[in-house]
C-alpha cells in the first residue's frame, strides 16, 4: 500500500507537470505504463483503476485518454475556475460582456479566466485547451469555427456555453441576440425617416453577417434595393484602408438622402468623422446608424442612433445555464436562447 501511495503521488505530480500530454491526448497502455514506471502489470492495472477513479484518465473503447491534470478531490477544494474566450478584448462590447460574466460567476463562488481568439480558430482552440489543463469547470466561448472545425467543440471534456453564434452540429447551450431582427428595425427606421438610397458598412472577418441579411431583407420587403456596390466590407483594424473604403463609399453618387447602416459603432464614428471633413450634413444628407450602442455613441456629434445589446441578460442566461450544469451534473441541453436588441434612436437619424 505504501508503494501504491508513493506511485500515485509521483504520477499526480507528473500529470500536473504535463508529463503525459494535454487533456484529450491518448494515454499510455498498461504495458507501456508498467515499463515506464518499472512496475508489474498487476500494480499497473491497480494504478490505472485509481487514476480513472481520480479523474486523471478516462477510457474510450479500448484506449485511455488524459482527462484532467488535477484530481477531482483537489478540484473540489479549490475555488471553481471558469474559462471565457471572446473574439477580441479590443472591442468595448466584449469587454463589457466579460465584466458582466465575471459578476455573474462570482455569485456562485467562481473566478473567471479570460482570453481572446482574435478571429483565429487555432488560437481559440489553444486557449480552451489551456483552460481545461488549468482545471476549469466550464467555458464560455464566442466561437469562431466553421462547420469543418465543429468536431473540436464536441471533444472538449468540460461543459461549454456558446455566446453570439450557434453551431448547428454542436450540442451545447447557446445564447444569441436576434441580429437579423435588430437590423430589420434599423432598415424600417431609415425608410420611415425618408431615405432614398441605402448603404451598408460591414466587418471583413464576419463569416455569416446576419446584420446585413436582416437589413437587406427588410428593404426588399418594402420594394427597396441595397445594391451590391453599396455594400462595403472593411477591416476596422487597418485604419488607413478602412478610411479609404469609407471615403469611396461616401463619394459615390446617390439618389436623395442616404441611409448608412454600420456593423458596429466604431465604423459609424469614422463615417461621421469623414462626413464632417467633407461637409456632408448628418442627418440632413446622410442618416447614420450603428450597432452595439457603445458609450461613444452618445458622445458623438450628433449622437448616434444604434442597436443596444442586452449584455447583462446575455451574461445572466449563459451563467445560469452553466451553473445548472455544474450543480446538477449531466449535459447542458442543446437549446438556444434568443434575446432581442433595442434600437436607440438619436439625432444622427432624426432630421
Amino acid at each position: 500500500m505504501a508503494k501504491i501511495d508513493q506511485l500515485i503521488s509521483d504520477v499526480s505530480a507528473e500529470f500536473n507537470n504535463g508529463a503525459y500530454g494535454n487533456v484529450g491526448e491518448k494515454f499510455l497502455t498498461v504495458r507501456e505504463f508498467a515499463a515506464r514506471k518499472n512496475i508489474s502489470l498487476k500494480t499497473a492495472f491497480a494504478l490505472f483503476r485509481i487514476l480513472n477513479e481520480e479523474g486523471f484518465i478516462a477510457k474510450e473503447r479500448k484506449s485511455y485518454f488524459v482527462n484532467s491534470l488535477i484530481p477531482e478531490r483537489e478540484k473540489e477544494e479549490r475555488t471553481r475556475l471558469i474559462g471565457c474566450v471572446v473574439t477580441t478584448l479590443n472591442s468595448p462590447y466584449f469587454a463589457l460582456l466579460v465584466r458582466c460574466l465575471e459578476e455573474e460567476v462570482h455569485q456562485f463562488g467562481a473566478c473567471l479566466l479570460v482570453a481572446s481568439s482574435e478571429y483565429d480558430f487555432q488560437r481559440e482552440k489553444e486557449r480552451i485547451n489551456a483552460f481545461v489543463a488549468a482545471g476549469v469547470s466550464g467555458v464560455f466561448v464566442c466561437p469562431w469555427a466553421d462547420e469543418a472545425e465543429e468536431e473540436y467543440y464536441r471533444s472538449v471534456p468540460v461543459p461549454l456555453v456558446m455566446i453570439g453564434r450557434r453551431l448547428k452540429n454542436v450540442p451545447v447551450k447557446t445564447v444569441i441576440v436576434n441580429n437579423q431582427s435588430a437590423a430589420q428595425k434599423v432598415a424600417a427606421h431609415l425608410v420611415k425617416e425618408g431615405c432614398d438610397s441605402f448603404a451598408y458598412l460591414g466587418q471583413t472577418v464576419a463569416r455569416r453577417d446576419e446584420r446585413l441579411f436582416g437589413f437587406r431583407s427588410e428593404l426588399a420587403e418594402r420594394g427597396l434595393e441595397l445594391p451590391s456596390a453599396n455594400i462595403v466590407h472593411s477591416d476596422y483594424g487597418d485604419r488607413d484602408r478602412n478610411l479609404a473604403d469609407i471615403e469611396a463609399l461616401l463619394d459615390r453618387n446617390y439618389r436623395g438622402r442616404l441611409g448608412i447602416f454600420c456593423y458596429h459603432d466604431l465604423f459609424a464614428s469614422r463615417v461621421m468623422m469623414l462626413c464632417h471633413k467633407k461637409g456632408i450634413d448628418i442627418p440632413g444628407r446622410v442618416l447614420l446608424a450603428g450597432f452595439d450602442d457603445l458609450p461613444i455613441a452618445e458622445e458623438l456629434s450628433p449622437p448616434l442612433t444604434s442597436v443596444r445589446y442586452p449584455v447583462e441578460a446575455i451574461a445572466r442566461i449563459a451563467a445560469e445555464a452553466l451553473y445548472t450544469r455544474l450543480k446538477l451534473g449531466g449535459r447542458i441541453e442543446d437549446t438556444c436562447s434568443y434575446v432581442n436588441a433595442e434600437l436607440v434612436v438619436r439625432e444622427s437619424t432624426k432630421p
